[in-house]
């Protein structure tokens, strides 16, 4: 039987176990009497922790603060067994694991950061975030951060390089404001493919057998395109 069998009864309104101090749990004799699991149970405004370590007795793999960082060194998976990654989600067809804020105050952000980092805030040099708008509908945009200092900062919103927007679902480049298209980009382009662009008919620009070309293609194999050139004032018209 058990060396130590201690219970409460159905009616009791006592704990089965009540103790002070720290206490620790051991492997058993014939096994080395190696330190697996150890509790602090705080003092008077001491928060408690646990400890749970590793076949070395040594190394704490889990560790559970109710005042301070808590942390475990192995993956770590969440409605899997077998995780593959530090931490591995699995979720089902239509669901989400979530990373975000529980206010949706205009211009606030929130998101996951990429790449190195040291032990503290700096050298967050890239990111992916979303900035709220404060429309009462949680709507926001979608920010790609890179901080291109040679710096220790962390990269902020205004290190925005690409970002969607969150009412027209626009996409802008060099731009947090693109308004003018689809896709707006805020300086020069570069391709070594063609660009098209189908209304209809086809343009297409591209670069090939060392010359450059603007061709338009018409709407069916039996009609030509036509190119025309005209001039128009900033309001479109």
């Amino acid at each position: 039987g058990a060396i130590l069998d201690a219970r409460a009864t159905a009616a009791s309104t006592w704990m089965a176990l009540h103790t002070h101090g720290q206490n620790k749990f051991h492997t058993s004799t014939g096994d080395g009497s190696e330190l697996r699991f150890q509790f602090d149970m705080g003092g008077a405004s001491d928060p408690g922790s646990m400890n749970i370590y590793g076949g070395d007795a040594a190394t704490i793999g889990v560790r559970l603060n109710g005042g301070g960082d808590s942390y475990l060194l192995n993956n770590v998976g969440i409605a899997t067994t077998s995780p593959q990654n530090k931490l591995e989600v699995a979720t089902s067809n239509g669901t989400y694991s979530h990373f975000g804020a529980i206010g949706a105050t205009d211009g606030h952000y929130t998101g996951i950061s990429l790449g190195y980092r040291e032990g503290n805030l700096n050298y967050r040099k890239a990111a992916i975030v979303q900035a709220q708008i404060g429309d009462g509908a949680a709507r926001g945009h979608l920010h790609f951060l890179v901080d291109t200092v040679a710096d220790g900062n962390s990269a902020v919103i205004g290190d925005s390089k690409m970002m969607i927007h969150g009412t027209s679902g626009n996409v802008g480049i060099g731009t947090a404001a693109p308004t003018s298209g689809k896709l707006q980009v805020a300086g020069s382009i570069a391709t070594t493919g063609a660009i098209a662009a189908h209304v209809g008919s086809a343009v297409i620009i591209d670069y090939a057998s060392s010359v450059g070309r603007i061709a338009v293609e018409g709407v069916d194999t039996g009609t030509n395109g036509v190119l025309e050139f005209r001039t128009r004032r900033s309001n479109g018209t």
